[in-house]
Order: C-alpha cells, then sequence, then structure tokens
C-alpha cells in the first residue's frame, strides 16, 4: 500500500507546518506545501496528491482561483478532492462555489483536519 499523498496549499507557514505535522502523525501521510495557488499549481504540473487542503486568501493566487485554475489542467490533477480551509466568514459558500469537496473552518480541532481529510480521500 502506499503512503497517502497530501498537498497543503497556506501562506501562513506556522499554520501549514501544524496541519502538515498532524496529518504526517494521525494519517501517516506524505505532506507536501505550497505558500499559495501559483505555487501549489506549478507543483500539480509533475504530481498527484490524493487529496489538498487550500486556504482561499493568500498571496499571488488566492485559493479559490487556484481551484478553479487546477480545473483546467490535464489529466488527474484536475480531479484531486479539495478541502477549503479558511476564517472567512463566506468560506463555506466560497467553497461550495468553486467546486471544493469538503470546507473546515479556522480555528480548527486537530481532530476535525484529519477527519475532514479522511472523507475527502
Amino acid at each position: 500500500m502506499t503512503q497517502t499523498q497530501i498537498l497543503v496549499v497556506e501562506d501562513d507557514p506556522d499554520i501549514a507546518a501544524v496541519m502538515a505535522q498532524v496529518l504526517e502523525e494521525d494519517l501517516d501521510a506524505h505532506v507536501e506545501t505550497a505558500a499559495n495557488g501559483k505555487e501549489a499549481l506549478a507543483f500539480l504540473e509533475d504530481h498527484v496528491p490524493d487529496a489538498m487542503l487550500v486556504n482561499l486568501r493568500m498571496p499571488e493566487m488566492n485559493g479559490s482561483d487556484f481551484l478553479i485554475a487546477r480545473r483546467e489542467l490535464d489529466g488527474p490533477a484536475a480531479l484531486v478532492p479539495a478541502v477549503v480551509v479558511s476564517a472567512a466568514p463566506d468560506g463555506a459558500g466560497i467553497a461550495a462555489d468553486v467546486g471544493a469537496d469538503g470546507f473546515l473552518a479556522k480555528p480548527f480541532e486537530i481532530e476535525a483536519l484529519s477527519a475532514a481529510v479522511t472523507r475527502a480521500l
């Protein structure tokens, strides 16, 4: 059985590190991070993770623009399940609008993070 691969798209390095640590420990996942949507799109050119966690508010390319752009990619990367993780008051609505597979409000409980990824997988 291969190890689950997860991409965390988060501009706050401390939050990204916590998310990665939780997913590595709870789900025995291999986690890669990207600081914005541009970095995430570049990552998807060569990799197809099993799931993604995507923040909405980021510099250079925000999460909603990234999720819309990745659907235009050729191949399986366009279909990777994505969970939006955001403190935006309208985050759940935005997640639904861009076709995300789930939503997790910040701040989140550690258990909720792993559960959201498990549901997306």
